[in-house]
């Protein structure tokens, strides 16, 4: 633990050099990378790893992010890098497996956060299905509350 004086220290490391953790058999959480001492806003690697498919859930707390950085492999349906989804909080979903042999990397935050899309997201924003992480069956049009 370092103590400093004045602002946070800024911590830094290559993404490039995380290593997710697996397990033989059963369900694991993804690696934890960041957290803030308020849990507020936390921070995992969610690169293909040995584990069980996670258990459908809803996070009632946080809203969930995921960034899909590289394949070869798939996230779900997810394949292009740069692919944002987003899950609000509440909504019940299921990741897709993550025992991917060809490998990917993608990252997720949590937010406590109520996050809102603004217009221009909604304007290029599709309906995922929370099963597979893929485009809804529907394709329909997204709407706000």
């Amino acid at each position: 633990m370092a103590a400093v004086v004045g602002p946070p220290m800024v911590r830094r490391f290559n993404l490039e050099h995380v290593q997710g953790i697996g397990a033989v058999s059963g369900s694991l959480p993804p690696s934890r990378l960041i957290n803030d001492d308020t849990t507020r806003t936390l921070l995992y690697y969610l690169g293909a790893r040995r584990a069980d498919r996670a258990p459908v859930h809803h996070n009632a707390d946080y809203d969930e992010v995921i960034v899909f950085a590289a394949g070869p492999g798939n996230y779900g349906a997810i394949s292009t890098p740069g692919t944002v989804t987003w899950t609000p909080k509440g909504l019940i979903h299921q990741g897709p497996e993550e025992d991917v042999p060809e490998g990917y990397v993608a990252w997720l935050l949590e937010t406590r956060a109520t996050l809102k899309a603004t217009p221009a997201a909604l304007d290029i924003s599709r309906l995922m299905e929370t099963s597979q992480w893929g485009v809804h069956a529907t394709d329909g049009e997204v709407t706000t509350r």
